[in-house]
C-alpha cells in the first residue's frame, strides 16, 4: 500500500483534509501521487481554499451593488482554474471515466481545456467536487 505524501509545509491547515483526500483519491484510482504532481495538487488545494472564500464574500453582497459583478468575475475566472486543475488531476467523473475506460486514438477524453468549454458540465463537475470534498 502507498503512503499517502505530507502536505507541503506551505499548505495551510485548513487544506490538509482536501490533500489527503485528493492524494488517497489518486492512489485509489491506481495511479498514485507522483512528487511532479505535489505542486499542481497544493495549487489545487489553494484555488479551493480561495474559492470558498470568494463564495463567503459573494453571498455577502448584494447582487444589486456594482462590487458584486466583479466578484461574480473573479468567481468563475477560480472556478475556471480550479476545474482545470481537478481535470489535470483526473478527479472529475468525465476524467475518471476516460481513465477507466483508457485512451483513444492517443489522448484521454474529456481532461484538458476542452473540458472547460460547457459551462453545464463544468457546473456538475464542480458540483460533484464540493460533494466529494464534503463527503457526499
Amino acid at each position: 500500500m502507498t503512503a499517502i505524501p505530507r502536505r507541503p509545509k506551505t499548505l495551510p491547515e485548513a487544506a490538509a483534509t482536501l490533500w489527503k483526500q485528493v492524494c488517497s483519491h489518486l492512489t485509489d484510482a491506481g495511479s498514485p501521487p507522483t512528487p511532479a504532481q505535489y505542486p499542481v495538487i497544493e495549487a489545487y488545494c489553494f484555488a479551493v481554499l480561495r474559492l470558498e472564500t470568494m463564495r463567503a464574500t459573494a453571498m455577502a453582497v448584494d447582487p444589486l451593488d456594482k462590487e458584486w459583478q466583479s466578484l461574480a468575475r473573479l468567481l468563475q475566472a477560480e472556478e475556471k482554474q480550479m476545474l482545470a486543475m481537478a481535470t489535470e488531476l483526473k478527479l472529475t467523473p468525465r476524467a475518471a471515466a476516460a481513465q477507466a475506460s483508457g485512451p483513444k486514438g492517443g489522448r484521454t477524453p474529456g481532461t484538458g481545456t476542452s473540458a472547460l468549454r460547457s459551462k453545464k458540465t463544468a457546473g456538475s463537475d464542480i458540483h460533484w467536487l464540493e460533494a466529494a470534498r464534503n463527503g457526499a
